[in-house]
């Protein structure tokens, strides 16, 4: 195979570096504000303008008597731990929905915590 050919191979073209790797043409210029950018600074000025962001409010959510008891326990159970009380695995993973950091998906998921006397995993805590 003489240069000539391999040069005009197409498997030459993808290793040619200067030829766009996404087969468009080099020259076009994208005239955005910065590198990365594909549109002018006017362009975003007239969105901005158009729509304007504006934040919805966020309500706190409301926990009902029984969720409210349900996190008290459930944080009383941790606190007993740490303190150096019985730890019950059995207990922290009934309880771990009440005190997770996103609310349940709804109502109807909330189960109180029972702690019942007979738990096989007790230990104290020695740390």
């Amino acid at each position: 195979m003489t240069r000539t050919q391999r040069s005009t191979d197409p498997h030459a073209l993808i290793k040619d570096r200067s030829e766009a790797k996404n087969g468009l043409d080099k020259s076009i210029k994208k005239q955005g504000g910065g590198p990365h950018s594909w549109g002018s600074l006017k362009d975003e000025d007239a969105i901005r303008k158009q729509d304007p962001f504006v934040p919805t409010p966020i309500s706190p959510v409301q926990l009902s008597a029984e969720e409210q008891k349900a996190k008290v326990d459930a944080i009383n159970i941790r606190t007993g731990m740490k303190n150096g009380g019985p730890l019950d695995l059995n207990a922290i993973a009934q309880s771990s929905y009440a005190v997770s950091g996103s609310p349940p998906r709804s109502r109807n998921e909330a189960i109180p915590v029972t702690i019942s006397s007979d738990a096989h995993t007790t230990r104290n805590a020695d740390f």
